[in-house]
């Protein structure tokens, strides 16, 4: 339960240890006030006793309290009296408490989850109540925390997702495909309070039906509105995007566990990720901006997750679903260490060095590249790919996941863009490309690796120990590791002091909605694990 309109006032010095009659004259004092206590609260050292009183008696207190200490405090022997007001009482009372180990570590724990501060405890001999104090415009969200942590009600998780194209929209399939599990699996309730692009939103305090969530958003991108039936608000504009009414209706409702998903590649999204965090918001994306653009930056988020208070995961912004980033951080933490690590990290262009390098191609590597394009590996403009520029922003990552401090200027790119296409439309480039001297120099080089029985790839360094990353093509041999991958594979050799004579390999599919969209699944189903692991702790 929980007892507002309260205030905290705390007598506190050094010449009160140890001496006799301190509590006394206090409880004294608020007797001749005619103050009610609500809770007491004193330190093993004495240093200080705090009691908690109606807000409304809560400078009579101070009057009285400072009459009865009057010589101390006029001599500094204490400190004069301090009140803060816009206070709660948060108590958990019950017989079930009586001798169970781990009440007050739950209790605690579903706190410090929500981001609430405790400023005082008490707790009776009986172990039947535990009271807290806690600021008044955090008493709903620590309710609702402690109610979730014992399990009075199913976990709450709000969540909210930015950009619903390809991979925002399969996310949303899956998770509306595996609620039920989660709910058993973890006791908890995915509640999306939030769904929105770059020209519209959908707001549901209630939870959005996910089987009309399609509907509602055109019907919002046509309107120019957001709709909500929470907020109360309409005709807002929705050009450019509004994070504030976003982060507000993610938050809404004081819900304990709070999650953003951002699944766009804007910069301006990623430029919100340490205030998020900063308030006790997780942050799951596959978004590279935040973690391979400024340094300074990327470190704050980073500093921000040491605090534990709230996480960040972005294992989808290297290898899509496959767990490069996780195993990375693996190996580091159970004290390996990291020597190299190679790796082909694009899917389009894996797919094009593939195509290239077979032993029976014919084409040329600007029809490779059309071909790519046709099948949907390529972005809407191939040169994105071919300037290796997404490539290398993975190839950052993993370095700063390495300890480097390596920016995307530290990393040489071979570019595959002739510079006489670059400023052409996209229809025009595909038509030059065909005619440019890239299909020269690609041949050459093709050709080059096949008379020595080798294949050619695009392939991300990163060599830890002289601390450079590049980006290089090179010549395997066809026995390689890289030799053999199909379609758009992926494909990571880390080479650590254990895995020094065989490199540790990660291979798998490297691109693709419903990869990508399960990985980022995978990272919100983290959060929720981390929650059931605290309270499963609690118990043993």
């Amino acid at each position: 339960s929980i007892i507002n309109d309260l205030a905290l006032v705390t007598l506190e010095g050094t010449s009160m240890m140890g001496v006799p009659g301190i509590a006394q004259r206090l409880f004294s004092a608020l007797k001749e006030a005619k103050v009610s206590v609500t809770m007491i609260s004193q330190a093993s050292s004495e240093h200080s006793i705090c009691v908690v009183v109606p807000s409304r008696q809560s400078q009579i207190a101070r009057t009285f309290i400072e009459r009865a200490f009057y010589r101390e405090i006029e001599y500094g022997l204490i400190q004069p009296v301090e009140i803060e007001d816009h206070i709660s009482v948060l108590a958990a009372v019950g017989d079930g408490m009586v001798h169970t180990k781990g009440v007050s570590a739950k209790l605690f724990s579903s706190l410090s989850s929500a981001n609430v501060n405790v400023r005082a405890i008490a707790q009776g001999s009986s172990e039947r109540n535990i009271s807290v104090v806690v600021k008044q415009t955090d008493a709903i969200r620590a309710l609702r925390a402690a109610h979730n942590f014992f399990y009075l009600t199913g976990h709450p998780l709000s969540i909210g997702i930015i950009g619903v194209g390809l991979v925002g929209s399969t996310l949303l399939k899956q998770i509306e495909a595996h609620r039920d599990y989660l709910n058993k699996r973890y006791n908890c309730r995915i509640i999306v309070k939030a769904i929105t692009n770059s020209k519209a939103m959908v707001i549901s305090q209630k939870g959005i039906d996910l089987s009309s969530w399609v509907k509602k958003i055109k019907e919002a991108e046509q309107n120019n509105t957001s709709i909500s039936d929470k907020l109360g608000v309409t005709g807002l504009p929705t050009i450019p995007l509004d994070l504030d009414i976003f982060y507000r209706s993610v938050t809404e409702g004081s819900y304990p566990i709070n999650v953003i998903l951002d699944c766009t590649s804007n910069d301006q999204v990623a430029s919100h990720y340490v205030n998020w965090l900063k308030r006790g918001v997780h942050v799951v994306t596959p978004n590279k901006k935040a973690f391979s653009g400024d340094l300074r930056y990327y470190k704050e988020i980073q500093l921000e997750c040491d605090t534990l208070t709230s996480k960040c995961c972005y294992e989808t912004t290297v290898g899509a679903g496959l767990p490069v980033i996780r195993t990375l951080q693996q190996l580091i933490e159970s004290g390996d260490e990291i020597l190299t690590i190679e790796g082909i990290l694009s899917g389009t262009l894996s797919f094009i060095f593939n195509e290239f390098s077979k032993e029976n191609n014919q084409k040329n590597f600007s029809d490779i590249v059309a071909e790519a394009k046709a099948l949907g590996y390529t972005e809407p403009d191939p040169r994105d790919d071919l300037s290796g520029m997404d490539f290398a922003r993975k190839v950052v990552i993993l370095a700063r996941e390495s300890g480097l401090d390596l920016s995307l200027s530290d990393i040489s790119i071979p570019n595959l863009v002739p510079k006489e296409l670059s400023h052409l439309s996209v229809e025009d480039f595909m038509k030059s490309l065909a005619k440019s001297d890239i299909n020269v120099s690609m041949k050459k080089l093709n050709d080059e690796a096949k008379s020595a029985g080798n294949v050619l790839r695009m392939v991300g360094v990163v060599d830890v120990k002289s601390k450079r990353a590049s980006l290089q093509i090179k010549s395997y041999s066809r026995a390689h590791a890289f030799a053999g991958l199909q379609g758009s594979e992926n494909v990571v050799l880390y080479t650590t002091a254990r895995y020094n004579t065989a490199p540790l390999i990660v291979r798998g599919p490297g691109a693709g909605a419903e990869v990508t969209a399960g990985g980022v699944f995978a990272d919100l189903v983290s959060i929720l694990h981390l929650k059931s692991l605290s309270l499963s702790l609690i118990h043993i």
